[in-house]
């Protein structure tokens, strides 16, 4: 990741919707531009008005129910489908490697909003549930404020044992600063929250989309056939 963060950790610096927003549109602008260097958009051109024009010449068969028309327009608006079909592989291809690595860093990165130092931020210590009952306590460091206090008992919660501690710090948190003692097999992460585009967007946990990629795809979605008809790109 580190070669993925240099490229794209600038986008952290934004503010968390401008993120997203930024993120999405990088990802339409590359499809895009991609989709223009490596289609013979002439041919394209050509396609879009043949097909404009069969759907006129389409609509007026079925109105005088010419069948046998119909049939010749329905397949040839098929052919020129099978030759915008051909022209869809290289832009996929050369896209992939760019999209996929800005994917990569995004499921990693986006999910959730940093700590900022002096927020209040919720550390769960997991254990297995052999381990209910036994006393761990949070290890005191400089700069850090244990608000409800550092010792804790771990109790039984979703098939495992937890701890809950509301930690300030007076630098950024991250979960490998913090050490826990007692337990058996205890380990510690941060509860942070969703990074949602405006604070409002949802994720879709029945498909697996965690918020900020519903935010994210509500706005690339609409984005590039926008972009595309702005640029003139078939």
């Amino acid at each position: 990741m580190n070669i993925l963060d240099f490229l794209f950790n600038w986008l952290l610096l934004l503010p968390s919707d401008l993120t997203i927003i930024v993120t999405a549109v990088l990802t339409g602008t590359v499809l895009t531009l991609v989709r223009k260097w490596t289609t013979n958009q002439e041919l394209l051109g050509r396609a879009a008005a043949d097909n404009q024009r069969l759907a006129a010449l389409i609509k007026q068969a079925k109105r005088g129910r010419d069948k046998e028309a119909l049939a010749r327009y329905r397949q040839t608006k098929a052919q020129v489908g099978i030759l915008k079909f051909k022209q869809e592989g290289r832009p996929l291809l050369m896209s992939l490697v760019p999209i996929a690595l800005l994917a990569t860093w995004a499921f990693a990165r986006l999910e959730y909003l940093p700590p900022k130092p002096g927020d209040a931020v919720t550390v769960v210590a997991h254990a297995p549930v052999s381990a209910a009952g036994e006393v761990v306590h949070l290890v005191p460091g400089d700069g850090l404020t244990a608000l409800n206090g550092w010792v804790r008992k771990l109790a039984v919660t979703d098939e495992e044992a937890q701890a809950e501690w509301s930690v300030k710090a007076d630098r950024v948190l991250a979960a490998d600063q913090l050490t826990v003692r007692g337990g058996r097999d205890v380990t510690l992460t941060l509860r942070l929250p969703e990074r949602r585009l405006f604070g409002i967007v949802p994720g879709w946990p029945q498909l697996g989309l965690p918020a900020w990629l519903v935010g994210y795809l509500a706005i690339v979605i609409p984005f590039v056939p926008l972009l595309k008809k702005i640029l003139k790109i078939y």
